[in-house]
């Protein structure tokens, strides 16, 4: 078959069929990241913390919930007709035990003490930069003030100067006025 509408070319199937361009998607919009400041780093450290924590909380409470399973697992372990191996090794365990806790609270008061120190720290910072503003308005305002003060004495100076001039011409019209009738 011969395609009569386009130059008598063959009639092919493909022909029939209209070619269709990829659509172009629009380009995936991206977020911008923003600026490393002091407070997003703090507010990101904030929500580890409370994440951690409360991770922690949640896992104590099932420990504290499935605590008759582990204390059967336990027994199981080292059943109750053994005896201990050696009193040494309790002794050693008990004072590794508490070695371990002292440590462990000594670190947590440490590392409580310097987020208190930094935090202490950024309000001394903060205290001192609202000083400084604080004086650099007043001395603004002091500046304003005087030069009202100027501005409002050299009028007053001005006007008594005018009245008095006024006065003056007043009292010689009246005089003429007066030695003229």
């Amino acid at each position: 078959l011969l395609d009569r509408k386009k130059n008598n070319r063959p009639f092919l199937i493909e022909n029939v069929y209209k070619k269709f361009e990829p659509l172009m998607r629009a380009p995936t919009p991206s977020v911008v990241a923003p600026e490393n400041d002091a407070a997003e780093t703090a507010i990101l450290l904030l929500q580890r913390l409370l994440r951690g924590r409360a991770i922690q909380n949640v896992m104590y409470e099932d420990k504290q919930h499935y605590h008759h399973l582990i204390e059967e697992l336990r027994v199981s372990e080292n059943p109750v007709g053994e005896a201990p191996r050696d009193p040494n090794e309790e002794v050693s365990h008990a004072v590794d035990t508490l070695q371990g806790e002292i440590v462990a609270s000594t670190f947590d008061f440490l590392s409580k003490e310097i987020v208190r120190v930094h935090e202490e720290q950024k309000i001394a910072d903060m205290v001192k930069h609202a000083t400084w503003s604080r004086r650099v308005r007043e001395a603004e305002e002091a500046g304003r003030r005087q030069a009202q003060y100027l501005l409002r004495t050299k009028q007053e100076q001005q006007f008594q100067e005018i009245m008095s001039e006024h006065s003056g011409s007043a009292d010689r019209f009246l005089s003429e006025v007066l030695s003229s009738s």
